[in-house]
């Protein structure tokens, strides 16, 4: 599977062309990639809520959110809308993150489709164990 490094070997970018005819095969080589790159980015790739849900099912069971969002509708409980709109004061998109500390047992991962996604607006990812790694690596070389 052809795809480019987004920075160092933090995430990498998959052309939405790889990924015509999904199966379970793309699956696993998804998952690969995901495991060695943290990071999996796919521009205009077109998909419905049922194709998005299929297309993420890839990667293991789906579980639902049950602390901030509303789900979608019933027929997708486990896919939620992170919406700002235009002039809008409250800014779920602005304080939303993906940790789940307070889940027995976490979810492994988390996918975001962006449908209108206005220029400029940058999405930050890290790299939680490393972030808390240096601290800790820090004081345990002094």
């Amino acid at each position: 599977m052809n795809f480019n490094y987004l920075t160092g070997n933090f995430g990498i970018e998959i052309p939405a062309s790889e990924l015509t005819g999904m199966d379970q095969s793309t699956g696993q080589t998804l998952q690969n990639l995901w495991h060695e790159h943290e990071l999996l980015v796919v521009r205009d790739l077109d998909l419905d809520t049922q194709a998005f849900v299929n297309f993420c099912s890839l990667f293991g069971e789906l579980q639902q959110n049950y602390f901030f969002f509303q789900s979608l509708s019933e027929k997708y409980p486990q896919v939620a809308k992170i919406v700002k709109e235009a002039g809008e004061k409250k800014n779920t998109g602005g304080i939303w993150h993906h940790d789940q500390g307070y889940y027995a047992t976490p979810v492994k991962g988390i996918a975001l489709y962006g449908i209108d996604i206005p220029p400029g607006v940058a999405i930050p990812f890290s790299q939680v164990p490393r972030s808390l790694m240096s601290p800790c690596q820090a004081k345990c070389n002094r």
